[in-house]
């Protein structure tokens, strides 16, 4: 018995001395969403577990370039990685909702349908890179729908969108992890329930051709490992 205790002092006395060797600038580039649902959380115990390493974070609503801008890797829609790129899925879907102020609805009638939508003021996001306006994904039973909406309000930030919808200036589309504290304190109103449909979830990706340094593998194995824990989408 006591042979073991010492046989596994000394294992974690390796695996400890492992990890503090363990050095290096970890660059990722991610939407401000994806940090604060998914890497926000992990931070503190990656930061304690690999104190020699440097994590740096560009989070934006553009569609970095990870090779000319030499990032390691980013957090995106699995939608909207490349090809070429190796690709960890972080989260099964993305839940999304389609909200407005309570206030709002004081003026304007509860939408029951998305031909509702035209007599709503609606908020809009634009994308970054292509410019274009987001069509909202909606679906029920059969029927599927890219719905153009007719923007009162556009932005290129989520939390803007989330900002402005809060304040009950119009409906917007919006991730539920944007706003789960809102709708829980009722300050906004989840409509279009049976419409709304989830959007495909998130993945860690990294260029396929680039070496990765020893920093960056111990980010990948740590988001693994938490995410076996949690029992995500993390299988590979």
């Amino acid at each position: 018995m006591g042979q073991a205790i010492r046989d596994l002092g000394e294992e974690l006395q390796t695996l400890q001395d492992e990890r503090a060797t363990v050095t290096g600038v970890v660059r990722l580039t991610m939407i401000p969403v994806a940090f604060e649902s998914i890497i926000r959380p992990v931070l503190p115990s990656f930061c304690q577990r690999y104190p020699h390493v440097v994590i740096e974070i560009s989070t934006n609503e553009g569609l970095d370039d990870v090779v000319d801008q030499r990032f390691d890797g980013g957090i995106r829609f699995r939608g909207l990685i490349d090809k070429d790129m190796v690709s960890l899925p972080l989260t099964a879907t993305t839940r999304v909702v389609i909200a407005g102020a309570a206030s709002y609805f004081e003026k304007y009638p509860t939408p029951t349908n998305p031909e509702n939508l035209i007599h709503h003021r609606t908020i809009s996001y634009r994308y970054v890179s292509s410019s274009r306006l987001l069509r909202w994904p909606l679906a029920t039973g059969q029927r599927k729908l890219d719905y153009k909406v007719t923007p009162s309000l556009i932005f290129d930030d989520g939390e803007a969108i989330r900002k402005a919808v809060i304040d009950g200036l119009g409906i917007g589309f919006l991730l539920r992890s944007q706003v789960a504290a809102d709708l829980e304190t009722n300050k906004l109103v989840q409509v279009l329930d049976d419409w709304v449909t989830d959007l495909p979830g998130f993945s860690l990706f990294y260029p396929s051709r680039q070496r990765i340094s020893l920093a960056f593998r111990a980010f990948i194995d740590h988001l693994k490992e938490i995410g076996k824990k949690k029992n995500s989408a993390v299988v590979r």
